[in-house]
């Protein structure tokens, strides 16, 4: 598939870019996985880059994160610019986190960065439209328990 694969551990979506765990990895078999993984755009001539991907195994947690409050507030203007900060969502766990936002943003106005859980806007809000959002966001750990 791409390089320092081995085993075909990991795939790699060719639309989106995600790279995922495509079958179950023994910390006690390896440790770590160096890939590479190649980027080509549709063009003539073609353009590509390279980036080397360093993944790490850890022993698993079996317990769910756990956001630093139960609940996050923010207030922004309508007139803010796209992209503009919302909230820094703040959990905890002891492996890698994956942020959703699962349910409330009905107009697709809002973005959570999947690693940091930064929420921006997507583009400008307008206050006649709706003055009022409720998102609700997902934290998931490296062993898919999530937190709401």
């Amino acid at each position: 598939m791409f390089p320092g694969n081995v085993g075909n551990a990991f795939s790699l979506d060719a639309a989106t870019g995600a790279l995922q765990v495509a079958r179950d990895l023994d910390l006690g078999a390896t440790k770590e996985y160096m890939l590479t993984v190649k980027a080509s755009d549709g063009g003539s001539p073609s353009l590509s880059s390279t980036l080397r991907v360093h993944v790490m195994l850890t022993m698993a947690d079996n317990a769910p994160p756990r956001f630093a409050r139960r609940e996050f507030a923010a207030e922004i203007f309508e007139n803010s610019a796209r992209g503009s900060l919302v909230v820094q969502l703040e959990a905890r766990a002891t492996s890698s986190l994956f942020f959703e936002i699962v349910d409330g943003d009905t107009d697709d106005m809002f973005d959570v960065n999947p690693s940091t859980g930064v929420v921006v806007t997507k583009r400008s809000l307008d206050y006649e439209l709706s003055h009022f959002y409720n998102l609700t966001v997902t934290a998931t750990n490296m062993v898919s328990r999530n937190t709401v």
